[in-house]
């Protein structure tokens, strides 16, 4: 009797965590989906059956055709005969500096106002990065000031398309003209955008772009490399012949991640990790936990100012296919992205805040997030998830994300203080396929046009 009884509870038990996970599993799938997220906006179920059919095809993710593919389409829609591809775009402009052939010590100018990969990369490359402010109209680095930072010392200058709002490209390409300077373009933001009619990227001495999960196209992690000079571009392809691929554990489970953002369908599959913590008992959760968190040491290892290995490396076949598809839409995605954008440089303003400026004759943003400047973010970030559209922060420092290494990446405070201010009090909103005009005429109803939106249920 004992032994059936010790059965029966055995078996209530297993039944009932079983009805947990379901519970939880359900209200975790609403959360996902009643809030439009930013990684994997852009991938589709089609994204993910491709790259789901190479991982059981039992062929190399790692090389393999499908990445000369790749870079063959994005010379295309470039317009640029020489593109290569790396494990992130940080990667790409450490291989562009190296095949600059600059010297230790030497100074590189760029926007006060950027993620710490980039002076990282600066600094792994053995040069120092020198930081300029920025205009609070657009976000982008001030020309009048990258001319008074300029010393013997200086060996470029990297110009940062923030948001994907064009810089002001005359100004910087005739101080880099006069001083004999190239120019170097921070496309991370931009892939996609232009100025009259040149895609960005492109009109400097070479260009480089980031197809991280979050940004114009996803490949979890990526970047791409462009050049019009053909003997930078020749020092480049022999650097990146030789160059390795991340280890195949680490490519499969990168692409898993992908598979499982894509899969949501929302671009917000984000599990909490105490709740992966509390489900440990189910096998299959503490797979997720792992994909979800795959790269937490590389995250901390740029936080901190040190190199993930390996560093540089190529992009892989898997997440080139991944890429592919993204790639031949990306035109109809960018074209969502202004009209969402159109609609918000009416709302925003009216409801109190303040956004970007820009020359519109000339420049079309690729916007990869939406930002605006306001006065009071914490309550304007609670109005905002209440529409379903959950504010992101950056760049919330000078040196994005607040807490990394300053002292590495050789920021001192007070040096930006245009860039200071605005990391304070920035918010910005996704606008990918993935969300809907419905949700911004959510936002402006939940407003109102004449109401300041802070003080909106206060």
């Amino acid at each position: 009797m004992e032994s059936v009884i010790s059965q029966v509870s055995e078996i209530n038990e297993r039944e009932g965590a079983v009805a947990r996970a379901g519970r939880v599993w359900r209200s975790l799938r609403a959360t996902m989906h009643s809030e439009t997220g930013y990684a994997g906006g852009t991938t589709t179920r089609d994204d993910v059956r491709a790259v789901r059919c190479l991982i059981h095809s039992g062929a190399s993710l790692l090389d393999g055709q499908q990445i000369h593919e790749f870079q063959d389409e994005l010379s295309q829609y470039l317009g640029s005969p020489n593109v290569t591809t790396y494990g992130a775009a940080r990667m790409a402009l450490y291989v562009l500096l190296k095949a600059m052939g600059l010297r230790e010590g030497d100074e590189i100018i760029l926007p006060g106002y950027n993620c710490i990969v980039i002076p990282n990369a600066i600094r792994f490359a053995g040069l120092h990065p020198v930081y300029v402010d920025i205009r609070e109209s657009d976000l982008n680095i001030d020309p009048d000031l990258v001319e008074r930072a300029i010393t013997p010392r200086t060996r470029a200058v990297i110009v940062q398309h923030t948001f994907g709002v064009p810089a002001d490209m005359d100004a910087l390409a005739d101080i880099c003209s006069r001083r004999g300077l190239p120019l170097i373009e921070d496309c991370a933001h931009a892939l996609g955008a232009e100025l009259d009619g040149r895609k960005l990227g492109t009109m400097g001495y070479a260009g480089f772009y980031s197809t991280e999960a979050t940004k114009m196209l996803s490949t979890e992690k990526g970047g791409i490399l462009v050049t019009t000079d053909a003997p930078l571009a020749a020092r480049i392809e022999a650097t990146y012949r030789e160059l390795p691929f991340r280890n195949p554990a680490y490519e499969l489970l990168m692409a898993k991640r992908f598979i499982m953002r894509g899969w949501s369908e929302r671009g917000a599959i984000q599990f909490p990790v105490s709740l992966l913590r509390i489900l440990d008992f189910k096998s299959g959760l503490r797979r997720m936990a792992r994909i979800e968190r795959y790269d937490a040491d590389d995250y901390a290892a740029e936080l901190a100012g040190r190199r993930a290995e390996p560093y540089p490396c190529k992009l892989s076949a898997v997440m080139s296919v991944a890429g592919l598809g993204q790639l031949r839409r990306i035109d109809r995605d960018i074209e969502h992205r202004r009209m969402l954008a159109r609609e918000l440089e009416q709302i925003l303003p009216a409801a109190g805040a303040q956004v970007l400026e820009y020359d519109r004759t000339r420049g079309r943003p690729s916007w990869v997030r939406f930002p605006f400047i306001v006065d009071d973010p914490a309550l304007w970030a609670t109005r905002l998830t209440e529409c379903g559209l959950k504010p992101g922060v950056w760049l919330n420092d000078p040196c994005h994300p607040r807490g990394s290494n300053g002292e590495f990446a050789m920021y001192r405070r007070g040096s930006c203080p245009v860039a200071e201010r605005v990391s304070q009090r920035i918010l910005n909103v996704p606008v990918h396929s993935m969300v809907e005009l419905a949700c911004i005429k959510r936002l402006e109803q939940y407003c109102g046009r004449s109401a300041n939106f802070a003080s909106v249920g206060s």
